[in-house]
């Protein structure tokens, strides 16, 4: 049988985000897709380094942070012609991936982040992702569609194999048979094919995987 995740060592992996305003050093870093970390849009004051200082403590790589995301609701809604799908749920916000390309860096600026490194190194986790999309689910006024998952993260970034937070949410969509449509880059999907299986039994479940490199 496999061991659920102890609720009381999760929060060994999450930090409360900070009230204060990060300062922002746009240096270079060793990072993963990133390689500077630009100032916030949307703060008011920020400083830049003097190119000729020499103190290079942080051009080591970043550790991660997590923090956990006190969110209300999990059911993000669109009506974009632009965007695939109406509905869909992110377990985290911010990606470990780090791909230099991700359209979703600049929304880490709305946490008070930078969509440089801090995108891939300061990750806001849903803890209570399945308990919110549970309840959602139980709305009289919801009406079953595909949700995907997820359109801003990766739901199966590395944490995910400690917090579980993505197989949580698959657990209650597989009891409400409702569909779901998976994109990741990540084959720790693999590890759910029992839940993604009982969904495709009624046709509700599909996954979509990214390939960036020719030799994997």
């Amino acid at each position: 049988m496999k061991r659920k995740p102890d609720g009381k060592n999760l929060w060994k992996n999450v930090r409360e985000i900070p009230n204060a305003a990060r300062t922002v050093h746009p240096r270079k870093f060793h990072a993963r897709g990133a390689s500077i970390n630009p100032a916030n849009r949307f703060e008011a004051l920020h400083f830049e380094e003097d190119p000729h200082d020499e103190v290079d403590e942080d051009s080591r790589p970043r550790k991660t942070i997590f923090y956990r995301d006190g969110s209300q609701s999990i059911i993000a809604r669109n009506n974009s012609p632009d965007v695939g799908f109406e509905t869909s749920v992110n377990p985290y916000r911010g990606c470990e991936h780090g791909c230099v390309y991700c359209y979703a860096r600049p929304t880490h600026e709305y946490l008070g982040f930078s969509a440089g490194t801090d995108f891939e190194s300061r990750i806001m986790v849903k803890l209570d992702a399945p308990k919110l999309l549970e309840a959602e689910l139980s709305s009289r006024k919801w009406r079953p569609q595909v949700i995907a998952i997820s359109g801003v993260t990766d739901p199966y970034q590395p944490i995910e194999r400690k917090l579980e937070i993505t197989r949580g949410c698959l657990q209650v969509l597989s009891r409400f048979r409702n569909p779901v449509g998976i994109v990741t880059k990540n084959r720790l999907v693999t590890r759910d094919s029992d839940l993604l299986g009982e969904l495709a039994e009624f046709s509700c479940a599909a996954v979509n995987v990214s390939v960036t490199s020719l030799v994997e």
